[in-house]
C-alpha cells in the first residue's frame, strides 16, 4: 500500500476484529475508504480488499498510528457483511469483551436506531444469532 492510501483508509471489518484481539488474522486486510474520497485501485494480487463506505470522524481511531474503525463501528460492520459464521463469532467477542465497551444490547441499539443502514434486515438476524449464541454459552 502506498503511503498516501494509508493516510486516507481506515482499518475495518474482520481486519478490525483481529486486532481488537476478537477473531483470526484475516487472509486479507479490509480496508474502508469513504465514498467520497479519490482514490486509486489497489495494486493487482494485492493482500488488502479495497471498501468505498461511508465514514464520519466518530467511526475511527488511531491505534498506533493506524486508523481502525471503533469497536461499535466494527461491530455494526460485521452485523451486516462478510462471511456470517465468522462475523457471527467475532460479534460474539466484541460484545462479550468488557474492554472494549460494547455490549450486544448496544450494538442493536445503534443499528435499529440508523436511519439509513443499508443490509439493517442482515444486520438484526446475526445480532439475533449473536444473542442465541451467547445465550448457549452461558453469557
Amino acid at each position: 500500500l502506498t503511503k498516501r492510501l494509508v493516510e486516507r483508509v481506515m482499518l475495518g471489518r474482520l481486519t478490525a476484529a483481529w486486532i481488537y484481539g476478537c477473531a483470526p488474522a484475516p487472509a486479507q486486510l479490509q480496508l474502508l475508504i469513504d465514498h467520497g474520497r479519490r482514490t486509486t485501485a489497489l495494486m493487482p494480487f494485492s493482500a488488502a480488499v479495497l471498501h468505498e463506505v461511508r465514514l464520519g470522524p466518530e467511526d475511527g481511531m488511531d491505534i498506533a498510528g493506524i486508523q481502525v474503525t471503533t469497536p461499535l463501528r466494527t461491530a455494526m460492520d460485521l452485523a451486516r457483511h462478510g462471511p456470517p459464521e465468522p462475523s457471527v463469532r467475532a460479534l460474539l467477542a466484541i460484545t462479550a469483551d468488557p474492554v472494549l465497551r460494547c455490549p450486544l444490547g448496544y450494538v442493536r441499539s445503534a443499528v435499529e436506531a440508523a436511519v439509513r443502514l443499508p443490509g439493517k434486515s442482515v444486520a438484526l438476524r446475526r445480532l439475533d444469532a449473536v444473542l442465541r449464541l451467547a445465550a448457549a454459552d452461558g453469557g
